[in-house]
C-alpha cells in the first residue's frame, strides 16, 4: 500500500499566486497587500479540493497529509495578515501624521 501526501500541490499553488500578487502590489497601485488577504480562504478551498480528488481517484492508497505544507500555508496566511496590517499602519500614519516621516 502506497502513501500519498496531500497538501503539497496546494502549497505550491498558494506560493505562486501569493508571490505574484505581492509583486504586483509592490510595483503597481493595482491593489494593496490588504486586498490580497481577502483571498486567504482560497487556500482552504484548494486544499479541500485536493483531498477530495486524491480520495476519489486513489481508493486503495492511504492518504497522508503533508504536515509541513499545511504548516507553511498557515504561516503564509499569518504573514500576509501581518504585512497587510503593517501596510495599513503606514498609510494611517502618513494620513494623520504627515510630518512624522
Amino acid at each position: 500500500m502506497k502513501n500519498r501526501r496531500v497538501g503539497t500541490f496546494t502549497l505550491g499553488i498558494s506560493l505562486i499566486v501569493l508571490g505574484i500578487a505581492l509583486m504586483i502590489s509592490f510595483f503597481t497601485d493595482a491593489f494593496t497587500v490588504y486586498e490580497v488577504i481577502k483571498f486567504w480562504p482560497v487556500f482552504i478551498i484548494v486544499f479541500g479540493i485536493e483531498v477530495l480528488v486524491h480520495a476519489i481517484l486513489n481508493n486503495e492508497e492511504k492518504l497522508r497529509y503533508d504536515g509541513l505544507s499545511i504548516f507553511l500555508g498557515i504561516v503564509l496566511i499569518l504573514s500576509t495578515f501581518a504585512m497587510a496590517g503593517f501596510d495599513f499602519i503606514l498609510k494611517y500614519m502618513q494620513h494623520y501624521y504627515p510630518y512624522s516621516f
